[in-house]
């Protein structure tokens, strides 16, 4: 390979200066040489910098002469050489987890339980670390998805099934500081849906990456929302989102809720930009638990950056590892978020409720597949957790309609005063009309306009907060359809 880039190295050499076509020589030859020049030139960098690294391992004792020479005269390539070494470094004792001392830890947790009380409009940010409590791994930890898979050890990664966790402390806690009314908005961004199980409300809640157990009809007009007992996501992927479910009124197919990488959130909900954006506007004291930050810091719209620093957000950060915004942290727990949520609440004087299925409002509020599509999902459902072995044939819409029938003499009065007649679940008996729905989430949305934005409904920032998308409806016919959107530079 060397003696291969040296001959057409010389051969490039031959290529004059002048324009090729002046001289009669093909314009595809003289660039052929100036790449190959090129080329050469990067091989022989890179000899050279693996001959410096090998010479700098050694000890000063153990170089020779000429070695010396060596380091002397290529005193540029072993500055790179060094700030690599301490970039890796600084890498390797940003991704240490580090926690607190019990001392300290209470320490730090009576100054927060102060700052929650005074705050008016405490907003909190949460991340995956919150939920590998239930088993769930997360991204950058020790042992989290991405760092196994950048090592190499791939095939380490615990092989669970997302349907097995349950809520946690930390999301029983903050379920219950919502309904105290000392945390205006909660900004997620898992898709486990375990916030939305653990009761807290969806005008409340903004699960910016999508919610596994939600799938949705993006032609009906508002977005109809069906929530299932059972992971939809299993046969979607980057780009790929239609779930081989239909919907029950307009026979569209359905799509997953899920944002990957890459991508731009285009559902109202349970993304609800709106509510996450208004939310941070009106904050004046930010919590994180469990994020690295390392994406969420990309939202500019959730920093309120348009303000001046001293008129910000207080920000607290709870993670065992550095994020990005600690600098600018007024308080940096370093703990795990069961930890710091049980000393909490137990500074403000409140009980943490326990989780239980028979509170956990996704088995009142699922919608029945319909009897073709009874085999179009392969994962487990919540029920096969909780029935026995002699119970496991039963039919998925009759356990549903019995959870549901179980609430339905307490709900129908309210749910009747609330929503138009039309509008209501059926008592469990399942209809195929399109003038009834099946225990179907219909929630009708009106996002406000945003600076720099676009006026309308549908506004909503993309991947990374950097823009926004407006849907355009027009008519085709009879029906209305709405386009794929075009984007939006949101003032910061």
């Amino acid at each position: 390979m060397h003696l291969l880039l040296s001959h057409l190295y010389m051969k490039s050499k031959e290529c004059p200066k002048k324009s090729s076509l002046a001289i009669g020589r093909p314009a595809r030859k003289c660039r052929k040489a100036t790449y190959t020049s090129v080329l050469y030139k990067k091989h022989k960098a890179k000899e050279k910098e693996s001959q410096v690294r090998a010479i700098l391992k050694k000890n000063h004792a153990d170089r020779s002469t000429e070695e010396e020479q060596i380091i002397k005269q290529n005193k540029k390539v072993v500055k790179i050489l060094e700030k690599r070494v301490l970039l890796r470094e600084l890498n390797r004792q940003k991704s240490q987890e580090v926690e607190d001392s019990v001392g300290e830890l209470e320490t730090k947790v009576a100054e927060l339980a102060e700052e929650v009380q005074r705050a008016e409009n405490l907003v909190i940010y949460t991340g995956a670390g919150i939920s590998t409590a239930a088993s769930i791994p997360d991204y950058r930890g020790p042992n989290g998805v991405w760092t196994l898979l950048q090592q190499g050890k791939g095939s380490e990664l615990q092989n669970s099934s997302l349907v097995d966790a349950e809520p946690t402390l930390t999301h029983m806690a903050l379920a219950r500081l919502v309904e105290e009314g000392m945390v205006k908005h909660i900004v997620s961004q898992n898709c486990d849906g375990l916030h939305f199980r653990s009761g807290v409300p969806p005008d409340r809640l903004s699960e910016l990456h999508g919610n596994m157990y939600i799938e949705v009809c993006t032609e009906c007009e508002p977005e109809r929302q069906y929530v299932r007992l059972f992971d939809v996501t299993e046969q979607t992927s980057l780009r790929r989102h239609k779930t081989s479910r239909e919907c029950h009124k307009c026979k569209e197919p359905l799509r997953d809720t899920i944002v990957h990488f890459g991508e731009k959130g285009v559902i109202d909900k349970p993304l609800n930009w709106s509510g996450a954006m208004d939310a941070a506007e009106d904050a004046d004291a930010i919590l994180c638990l469990g994020s690295s930050l390392k994406v969420l810091r990309r939202y500019q719209c959730l920093w309120s950056t348009d303000r001046p620093k001293s008129q910000r957000p207080k920000l607290f950060i709870v993670n065992l590892q550095w994020t990005p915004k600690d600098s600018q942290a007024s308080l940096k727990i370093h703990g795990r978020c069961d930890d710091v949520m049980a000393l909490l609440m137990k500074h403000l004087n409140l009980s943490i409720p326990l989780y239980t299925r028979k509170s956990d409002p996704i088995f009142k509020m699922a919608a029945p597949i319909k009897p073709h599509e009874e085999g179009s999902y392969l994962t487990r459902s919540l029920l096969d957790t909780r029935l026995n072995s002699e119970s496991l044939n039963l039919n998925v819409n009759s356990v549903i309609k019995t959870e549901q029938d179980n609430s339905a003499n307490n709900l129908a009065s309210s749910a009747l005063s609330q929503k138009p007649k039309s509008d209501c679940a059926s008592e469990g008996n399942y209809n195929d009309s399109e003038d009834t729905e099946d225990y179907e989430m219909e929630i009708p949305v009106a996002l406000p306009s945003l600076e720099g934005g676009v006026e309308g409904e549908g506004n909503m920032p993309g991947w990374f907060g950097k823009g926004c998308r407006k849907k355009v409806v027009r008519k085709v016919g009879k029906k209305r359809r709405r386009s794929r959107v075009s984007s939006v530079e949101i003032g910061t």
